[in-house]
């Protein structure tokens, strides 16, 4: 079988197949795959996201057939505030600590959360941000690509100097501990926020995101991934909801 490299918007040619990549609104590069086969349309999602955020656009609707879609927040708790709501409730907190001489740390994924953050951040307020090397590593990536990301690496002297008057955000990975020699206060950023407390804040599709773009694609079948009760309950409330047959398949790999 053939193979060849493809970007979002493209199309390849594979024997009787086409492929054709595009955005799924997860983080920067991610993508869904639609495969289109003598018998049936296959759309594949991977992790994605369905509205629009300071770095992502929404994922693509892309009709199809079968439809194998991720269930990370597919059960019915997972219901996100606005993204409004939200970054206004980060920028209150963050604002609110500083004012009171904390260091507000916030953890989120190193990629994806941890960019959008340095974007609310830059955009709202004026208090600088200071990032985990492993973010840092990161955003370098991300800045090459376009973004603009104001930030200072923990690591660096002048972000060891901000640090120390105490008058920064400190941006960190999930369950990193954080220790500044300051006063700080920390919070999660995350999906998982609805459940451990935090910021509700994701670059997951929530429940309702996943009905939505379900119904939106109009698929014959759907196919929920990966395995589990997040999983088996979003197929039972698409068959449910949408009348579409579906059901729950363990984990997903395109990888020949």
């Amino acid at each position: 079988m053939k193979s060849g490299k493809i970007r979002i918007g493209e199309k390849l040619k594979v024997d009787d197949l086409e492929i054709s990549v595009h955005d799924a609104g997860h983080i920067l590069g991610s993508v869904m795959f639609h495969i289109s086969t003598p018998e049936n349309t296959i759309l594949y999602t991977g992790d994605l996201n369905c509205v629009e955020t300071l770095i992502s656009k929404p994922a693509e609707e892309v009709p199809c057939e079968i439809l194998i879609i991720d269930s990370t927040f597919g059960y019915p708790h997972f219901r996100f505030p606005s993204r409004d709501k939200v970054y206004s409730d980060i920028i209150n907190w963050v604002v609110d600590a500083v004012k009171c001489g904390y260091v507000p740390v916030l953890h989120a994924d190193s990629i994806g959360n941890s960019q959008e953050l340095i974007m609310l951040l830059n955009k709202f307020t004026k208090i600088p941000v200071v990032v985990h090397p492993r973010i840092s590593e990161v955003n370098e990536i991300y800045k090459r690509y376009g973004f603009k990301l104001e930030y200072l690496n923990h690591k660096s002297e002048e972000g060891f100097e901000v640090i120390k008057s105490s008058f920064c955000v400190y941006i960190a990975p999930k369950n990193v501990n954080v220790s500044l020699g300051k006063p700080v206060v920390e919070a999660l950023v995350s999906g998982w926020a609805l459940s451990f407390g935090g910021f509700p804040l994701s670059d997951h599709a929530d429940y309702p995101g996943l009905i939505n773009y379900i119904a939106t694609v109009k698929p014959k079948i759907v196919y929920t991934y990966p395995e589990g009760y997040s999983s088996r309950v979003l197929a039972s409330r698409v068959e449910k909801i949408l009348n579409i047959p579906a059901r729950s398949i363990g984990g997903v790999s395109l990888a020949p």
